[in-house]
């Protein structure tokens, strides 16, 4: 993945997971200790690798904030991210955001173990 240098708060990052994609919001960069803290936004998967065609699959806003490993993430594009964003609605649901918790702590602890290989 790229340096995160020129990472700034607000920007929309991307953590690729096989076919899994979590776009989370700029906090902070903390880069002495080459560590992001972000704000979960969403969980997309890719429907078709040749068209590279996303489909959302959970509104992750109401997640617990996250510090992790700056060289996880890419910045996002505009054109992946702005129809994955158009259909977030406008609040989540309680046994929404429950379901969004479960399954954001499942795809960091298979991205954890992954890197731990």
């Amino acid at each position: 993945m790229k340096s995160a240098v020129n990472f700034q708060p607000l920007q929309i990052l991307c953590l690729e997971h096989d076919r899994l994609r979590l776009y989370v919001e700029v906090i902070q960069v903390a880069e002495p200790r080459q560590m992001c803290w972000v704000r979960p936004l969403m969980l997309a998967e890719i429907e078709d690798l040749s068209a590279f065609r996303l489909t959302l699959r959970q509104d992750l806003r109401q997640c617990a904030d996250l510090l992790w490993p700056i060289d996880a993430f890419r910045a996002a594009i505009d054109t992946e991210v702005l129809p994955l964003l158009a259909q977030l609605g406008e609040t989540v649901p309680p046994e929404a955001a429950r379901t969004a918790r479960q399954q954001l702590q499942l795809l960091m602890q298979q991205v954890w173990q992954s890197n731990q290989a």
